[in-house]
């Protein structure tokens, strides 16, 4: 008996022995594949300071380690809240196409998740996983997924997604290998970021010296403010106006090249015109037209509505003292609050002007705000201008459906589908029509009508489509979000 007790001693004892020796080598292979992993990527750091090449040459380090078709990095933008897709990525090196991805944080998806959460990811079934995106899985032919966050200094940067692993599925092990060195990567990456950075700043800046020693070589040999104009206009290649700090203009050079007849007989009615009405504006001649830079309220459209329409009252008036029967279409585009957002609020204002024209609205002014729909058909493949569209469509549902943990972007799609019959909406949802009705109603509610009548339902189709369309920008001129 005593013996027996023994005996089951030594084998309880020696067990756990022979295990322990078995798995000796798996871990130590493990630990070899760790470690030549962590070489490689700091060799791949060390290889270029150019971003994209050190980019490429990470992606490339990553599919060697894992065996994986491609991958690819996205980065946080703060000031827009998105995680936006670094150029190279999955094997594609197209700007509009790379530049085309990118997800705002209130949509979610598996890159959102990941980068909130700061937890990996890993799937080997990219079509059935409801956690991705399937303009992702679409666009880059995703068939199985890996994903881990990109930490430096416990701040969430980014994720990096592995693709496609060849000969087989994704492992626990392929996982973490890949969160191992995932905080080297974040440090690759954000290094380049900034490299890249700092080296564009600093183009920035010889140019800036370089027109600050011409300007001031010019102020030096002839003093005031048209000569500076003029040098500044001969720098640039572009026409020059310098204003004082009420907007009004101090000197000008090539203007008078851009003024044409009966434009310049109605210039000065214009500059008097925006002098009486807001008390301080900058008037340019501009194409067959004039550029008028206002004081904006940005909180309060209709306000500098009512402002541009007492401009156009007037402009009609002076128009027609000039030449009679002239017309005259005034837009208006949305704020701008730096000098940086001047071109992009001159294409705004031009796209309202534009259709203006073609619908020949000339009794108000158009605000690039109210164009709904028209800016999508107009815009001629804007990626920026398809992104707030579908978020001024669909952005309320969003938001309601995060705050809330409702489905309504969800319902919305399938009311659409089932061209907006409740009851096989509710039968594809699987839900009780009671519940759909009340999802409708919310839905009404937070759209501002129904999405089912007038232009709110192209409005609502047309974003929708684009929310989720495939290979945005695969060829030149396709819609796309």
């Amino acid at each position: 008996m005593y013996h027996h007790h023994t005996l089951r001693a030594e084998l309880l004892l020696r067990c756990p022995k022979a295990l322990s020796t078995e798995r000796v080598p798996v871990r130590v292979e493990a630990e070899e594949r760790r470690v030549h992993a962590l070489m490689q990527v700091g060799r791949a750091m060390a290889s270029t300071a150019d971003y994209e090449q050190a980019l490429a040459a990470l992606i490339r380090t990553i599919s060697e380690l894992l065996n994986v078709e491609s991958a690819g990095f996205m980065l946080y933008d703060p000031e827009r809240s998105e995680l936006v897709l670094q150029q190279p990525a999955f094997g594609f090196d197209d700007p509009e196409r790379i530049a085309a991805y990118h997800v705002p944080l209130r949509d979610g998806g598996n890159a959102v998740k990941v980068f909130l959460s700061g937890r990996p990811y890993l799937t080997n079934d990219a079509a059935g996983d409801s956690r991705l995106i399937r303009r992702f899985v679409d666009l880059f032919d995703a068939h199985a997924i890996l994903t881990v966050p990109l930490i430096v200094e416990d701040q969430a940067i980014g994720v990096c997604h592995a693709i496609n692993k060849r000969g087989g599925p994704f492992t626990d092990e392929d996982l973490e290998l890949l969160n191992v060195i995932a905080p080297l990567l974040a440090v690759s990456v954000q290094s380049a970021h900034l490299f890249r950075q700092v080296r564009a700043q600093g183009r920035q800046l010889e140019r800036a010296i370089f027109l600050q020693r011409e300007l001031s070589q010019t102020a030096f040999d002839a003093p005031g403010m048209g000569p500076l104009a003029e040098r500044l206009a001969d720098l640039v290649n572009r026409p020059v106006m310098v204003l004082d700090p009420a907007l009004r203009p101090l000197a000008a050079s090539r203007w008078r090249d851009e003024v044409q007849v009966p434009q310049a007989r109605l210039y000065p009615a214009v500059q008097n015109i925006c002098l009486q009405v807001v008390g301080a504006a900058a008037v340019v001649p501009w194409r067959s037209g004039f550029l008028m830079l206002l004081p904006a309220t940005p909180e309060n459209l209709a306000r500098d509505l009512d402002v541009a329409a007492d401009l156009l009252d007037r402009l009609h008036a002076a128009a027609e003292r000039v030449g009679p029967g002239a017309r005259v279409h005034l837009a208006v585009s949305s704020p701008v609050r730096t000098t940086r957002e001047l071109g992009h609020g001159l294409h705004e204002a031009e796209q309202a002007l534009e259709l203006a024209r073609r619908l020949n609205i000339a009794d108000r002014p158009l605000a690039f705000e109210h164009l709904g729909v028209y800016r999508i058909l107009l815009d001629g493949g804007g990626s920026q201008h398809r992104h707030d569209f579908v978020e001024d469509a669909l952005g309320p549902l969003g938001r309601y459906d995060i705050e809330h943990g409702t489905a309504l972007v969800t319902t919305l799609r399938a009311y659409v589908e089932a061209d907006y019959n409740a009851n096989e909406t509710a039968r594809r949802l699987y839900v009780h029509p009671n519940t759909l009705s009340y999802r409708l109603r919310a839905i009404r509610r937070l759209l501002g009508g129904d999405p089912a009548r007038g232009d709110l339902r192209l409005t609502v189709e047309l974003a929708l489509k684009l929310k989720d369309l495939p290979r945005l920008s695969a060829a030149p001129g396709a819609d796309a979000r």
